[in-house]
């Protein structure tokens, strides 16, 4: 499972290479081995910064092929994406499979022993505070998906116990290569939306002299957070259906308690990140969980 760096082109060859080679007590036939690698929605990205919110929706089960095969090979992740569907490097043996789980906007506190938060949400806050005011990628029209952590790691354990239950022969279709492409977003939230009650509450919190707003040039984004990716990730249509999961896995949100039912927020005006979640994103802040 390989949750390390979605960018990291060179490292899903090595662990394919390395799953590809025999093992000195092998079975024969020998047994299945899998790989999960993560992604992430950025992929999807439509590059609008904040101009304007498209009704397109990606589809992981109806439209999988489109994911696979289709994305632009300049999208954000694609290269490593790439590097797990179409690995020349390191040619799979018939007995390897993969899968890739590609997260959207991820919020709430993680379990684990290591890192316990994710990044946009808290990167957001962290250069609300530097600058001294929220902002917005434009005017801040844009949709986003999001996934309570918890609700994700439901997912990465569905499908890993998929592979652990599937030690040799053929797995279960619908699950691996080809077809192994898992959306994981529950809600989506409305950029500017999000971004305005965060400023309000880091106002409240004494965290900013003013609730105030600004709309910013993506440019001048880059330029305060010192980071390139920022106007794609605060700014821009990020719309991915996740139907594979909860067909092929019975994967069912049960964290995000603020999230629509499913069916709802396909339409674009359900709002997955409100203020108790901004809330909890500002104290990790405030607690010094964020690098």
């Amino acid at each position: 499972m390989n949750t390390a760096d979605v960018d990291h082109t060179t490292s899903p060859p090595a662990i394919l290479r390395g799953l590809s080679k025999p093992l000195p007590n092998d079975t024969s036939p020998p047994k299945n081995r899998f790989l999960i690698h993560t992604s992430g929605t950025s992929i999807l990205s439509d590059r609008c910064f904040g101009s304007h919110i498209t009704e397109y929706i990606y589809n992981d089960l109806q439209g999988v092929d489109e994911l696979i095969y289709k994305l632009p090979d300049d999208a954000q992740h694609r290269s490593a994406d790439k590097a797990v569907l179409f690995n020349e490097v390191a040619p799979r043996a018939q007995n390897v499979y993969e899968a890739i789980i590609c997260p959207p906007c991820i919020y709430g506190k993680g379990t684990g022993p290591g890192k316990v938060v994710s990044f946009q949400m808290p990167e957001l806050i962290k250069h609300f505070i530097k600058y001294g005011k929220g902002f917005t990628v434009n005017e801040g029209n844009a949709l986003w998906g999001n996934v309570h952590v918890l609700d994700l790691a439901e997912l990465y354990v569905a499908l890993f116990n998929k592979a652990l239950s599937s030690p040799s022969g053929t797995p279960e279709q619908g699950l691996w290569n080809q077809e192994g492409y898992f959306l994981a977003a529950t809600g989506e939230h409305h950029w500017g939306m999000v971004q305005t009650l965060t400023a309000h509450a880091l106002n409240q919190k004494g965290l900013l002299k003013t609730s105030e707003v600004c709309r910013l040039k993506p440019e001048e984004i880059t330029a305060i957070a010192g980071l390139e990716i920022g106007p794609s990730i605060w700014g821009c249509n990020s719309r991915g259906m996740a139907e594979r999961g909860p067909v092929k896995l019975g994967w069912r949100a049960g964290r995000g308690t603020r999230q629509p039912p499913f069916a709802s927020w396909s339409t674009g005006r359900a709002q997955g990140i409100g203020r108790r979640e901004i809330d909890e994103e500002i104290k990790f802040y405030e607690d010094g969980l964020v690098p």
